[in-house]
C-alpha cells in the first residue's frame, strides 16, 4: 500500500488536464529512493516544476530538507497510504484534490 498513490495521482492530473484543455506536466518522482544517482536526476527535475504536490506531510518535509526545495511549490493532498492501487475511494479523493488546482 501507500506506493501507488502518485502514479495515480499523475494520471488523474494527466486526465484532468486533457479534459479541461490545460496543459499539463505531472511525474511521479520516486523520491524516496536511495541511489545516489537517481536522487541527482531528482533533483535537476524538481527545480523545473512550479508547483510539487505530495501526497502527505513526510514528503514534503523531506523535499524541503534533502532536495532544498522552497515550501511555496509544495501543495500537500494529506492522503494517508490506506489505499490500493487502483482503489475508487483513492481515485476520487485524488481527483476531487486536484481539482481545485487544475483549472
Amino acid at each position: 500500500m501507500g506506493m501507488d498513490r502518485s502514479p495515480e495521482a499523475v494520471n488523474i492530473a494527466l486526465h484532468l488536464g486533457l479534459e479541461r484543455k490545460i496543459p499539463v506536466n505531472a511525474d511521479y518522482m520516486g523520491i524516496d529512493r536511495e541511489m545516489t544517482e537517481y536522487k541527482r536526476s531528482v533533483l535537476e527535475r524538481l527545480h523545473t516544476y512550479d508547483k510539487i504536490f505530495v501526497m502527505d506531510e513526510d514528503m514534503g518535509k523531506k523535499l524541503v530538507e534533502e532536495y532544498k526545495v522552497s515550501e511555496d511549490r509544495i501543495i500537500c493532498l494529506y492522503i494517508d497510504e490506506d489505499y490500493d492501487k487502483g482503489d475508487p475511494i483513492l481515485k476520487s479523493l485524488i481527483r476531487l484534490k486536484l481539482e481545485n488546482f487544475i483549472k
